[in-house]
């Protein structure tokens, strides 16, 4: 009988583990960044908003198989281990990202944060009422922490143009720093009754 080497095995399954965490975490950008927690029961949780609005959400499945044939196994490279490993996180990244965006789908369009451009391209005025109906946050030094835009190619080549007629046009970018400006009043009393409060 062969030897087992349990101690090994572990270490080489926690090393896989933290790699699949590390690569599915940077195929879900922006959602990798988000904070994490392990959840050990229940088949639903809660999300309590800033307004104070609670949702109760259902968990939903996200899982991907791999099958390693035995014929396999005495030829694998360590290197063709950790490519089935890295397309096991791209798939489980994938999934939980439309889970996600599915859900924000969902809740923007109940609350009515929705702005529908028929088909056109969007345009600068598109992008201000986009932006003056978030609520965001701001840093340290009263800079915005504006919304992170998830795009395909041909809305990240309008983006471009909104970012460039938000530096040249001076009504849109007048209205961009009046959206600022409420936004950041916003925020201020909010950071003052959350002090208040805590």
């Amino acid at each position: 009988m062969l030897p087992d080497f349990p101690q090994a095995k572990n270490e080489l399954m926690q090393v896989l583990t933290e790699r699949m965490k590390l690569i599915q975490s940077g195929f879900m950008q922006p959602f990798g960044e988000l904070p994490k927690f392990v959840m050990h029961e229940g088949d639903s949780f809660r999300i309590i908003r800033a307004d104070g609005s609670i949702d109760e959400v259902p968990m939903k499945e996200a899982k991907v198989k791999i099958t390693i044939e035995h014929s396999e196994v005495e030829t694998m490279t360590p290197a063709e281990i950790i490519q089935r490993v890295d397309s096991m996180a791209e798939e489980m990244a994938r999934q939980q990202s439309q889970i996600f965006f599915k859900k924000i789908n969902e809740t923007t369009a109940a609350v009515g944060n929705t702005i529908d451009v028929g088909g056109g391209e969007l345009t600068v005025d598109d992008y201000l009422d986009m932006l003056s109906k978030v609520q965001f946050n701001f840093d340290e030094n009263g800079e915005p922490k504006l919304p992170v835009a998830v795009t395909g190619e041909k809305l990240h080549e309008a983006m471009v143009k909104i970012q460039e007629q938000l530096r040249t046009d001076a009504a849109a970018k007048a209205r961009f720093d009046e959206i600022i400006r409420q936004e950041k009043e916003e925020w201020r009393v909010r950071e003052s009754n959350r002090k208040l409060v805590g």
